[in-house]
């Protein structure tokens, strides 16, 4: 993570070693799955799909997977690719 901050110039580098040392620390008893447009991309290319989803349309799956699933379930491949379809059509 700290790579990035400094790719998009969001940190200066000689505060790298002390972000990476708070970014460590908070993660250490904490964990994130994350999903990214490229999973749904891909996702919807192994569905079959006659249509190549966009990167547009991959960020609308993800905020309707975020906004719209059950905390009780999770997120698995079936949530995103009932996304998909919702979004983006079963074409």
């Amino acid at each position: 993570m700290v790579s990035a901050l400094l790719k998009a110039k969001l940190i200066n580098p000689k505060d790298a070693v002390a972000v990476d040392g708070v970014l460590s620390k908070t993660w250490d008893d904490a964990v994130a799955i994350t999903w990214t447009i490229t999973d749904v991309i891909d996702h919807g290319r192994n569905m079959g799909r006659k249509t190549r989803i966009t990167k547009g349309e991959a960020r609308h799956v993800l905020d309707y997977v975020l906004r719209k699933h059950d905390a009780t379930q999770g997120v698995s491949w079936d949530t995103i690719e009932y996304a998909i379809n919702e979004i983006c059509g079963t074409t």
